[in-house]
């Protein structure tokens, strides 16, 4: 009961101006990056201008920063305003904790997947097609040539839905870790650049669901699209259950030590 009571306070915490920013921020920012190709591209779709959005240069923004805004600061600011000790009695502190993680999880999930949402719409409504088109790589095309329109594009939005959550959530683990608000927005952008800097050279394709861009912004490959969706939703549960099991007790002794 005190775990449900302590989610349901963090989400609404979550529903906020912040967020409702974010999801603009992100559709606004993936429009911008394909703005010159409008109107420009033959028989274009919304999911020509979506894959051509997440594999811009934005894509440092709208998926490695933007998930991390609408909450990850909530913990420090909860702390250095003195009101953790109060939750904490409420919920306890892993409960609390536990809480404060799937918060982080859940405003990433939703910037991302209700940024790409709206963009879709729009896309999808300027192009005149949400149907499948020529020019792009991504596995969930094959669900669009079949005729799985609305299930391709939901399992792509959810697909990238999932990075904006690992994110999230990675923000906020930072938080837990070196206590200070702006690291939550900085940290999982450079934590990102520094892994993928230590791999370089390891025996990992690029493109599999093992190389750190298919946890956080890529779609990596696989024989089929519901292959890929489990694979992603089985590192998305391994990654947020490890940051999980190393957060709490970080955060317990440091309560202890307040």
């Amino acid at each position: 009961m005190r775990m449900i009571h302590a989610l349901s306070v963090q989400l609404r915490q979550v529903f906020s101006w912040k967020l409702l920013s974010c999801i603009l921020v992100f559709a606004g920012v993936q429009g911008l990056a394909i703005s010159g190709l409008i109107y420009v591209t033959p028989d274009p779709s919304a999911l020509y201008y979506y894959v051509l959005s997440t594999t811009s240069g934005t894509t440092y923004l709208t998926f490695y920063v933007l998930p991390t805004i609408p909450f990850s600061m909530s913990l420090a600011q909860e702390w250095d305003a003195h009101a953790t000790p109060y939750w904490v009695i409420r919920s306890g502190g892993g409960v609390y904790t536990f809480s404060k993680l799937m918060g982080g999880a859940m405003a990433g999930f939703f910037t991302v997947g209700g940024g790409s949402l709206l963009f879709l719409v729009v896309a999808g409504v300027i192009a005149g097609n949400f149907g499948p088109t020529q020019g792009i790589d991504t596995i969930y095309q094959s669900l669009l040539e079949q005729g799985q329109i609305v299930w391709g594009l939901l399992l792509f939005l959810l697909h990238n839905a999932l990075s904006g959550a690992t994110i999230g959530m990675l923000g906020m683990f930072f938080t837990i870790l070196f206590h200070n608000q702006f690291v939550g927005v900085a940290a999982p952008i450079s934590f990102y650049l520094l892994l993928t800097r230590l791999l370089t050279g390891f025996p990992i394709a690029e493109n599999s669901i093992y190389w750190p861009s298919s946890w956080f912004s890529t779609v990596h490959t696989g024989s089929d699209a519901y292959q890929v969706f489990g694979e992603k939703v089985l590192a998305t549960l391994i990654l947020c259950g490890v940051m999980c099991l190393v957060g709490i007790p970080v955060m317990k002794r440091r309560l202890r030590h307040a």
